[in-house]
């Protein structure tokens, strides 16, 4: 991996790795990708600090002013539209993986032939 001059994308928990292999990180955060400006240890920093953030948003006292059965209320409403939403999307992903699938299972049988010599004697060479 490390003489490879193309572009490889590598998603992976092994800091021995990721040190060894990539030039750029790349953050996935809120929905959102961006280029991450430092390295593993700056990583690790900044994960640490948004952990520590999120557990003293979550420590604070939450006010109640009434409006909470409206409020899940509201929440329920919105959960049921984007299912709504999301569906024909979901949909089609299942469609996919099934061609996926199905797709894998036609590699593997090509490759089970492949790998049998005999495939390539003289005799057969239509096969190929």
């Amino acid at each position: 991996l490390i003489d490879f001059e193309g572009a490889l994308v590598v998603v992976s928990h092994d800091r021995h790795l990721l040190r060894a292999t990539t030039d750029d990180l790349y953050l996935v955060h809120d929905g959102k990708v961006d280029v991450f400006e430092g390295d593993l240890e700056d990583y690790q920093k900044w994960l640490s600090d948004l952990q520590k953030q999120q557990a003293q948003q979550d420590a604070a006292p939450k006010q109640d002013n009434g409006n909470s059965a409206q409020a899940r209320k509201d929440q329920k409403r919105r959960d049921a539209e984007l299912r709504t939403q999301t569906q024909p999307l979901r949909k089609e992903i299942e469609k996919l993986e099934k061609q996926m699938s199905k797709w894998q299972s036609q590699l593997a049988e090509a490759e089970a032939q492949l790998s049998d010599s005999a495939i390539y004697e003289q005799s057969r060479k239509a096969d190929l």
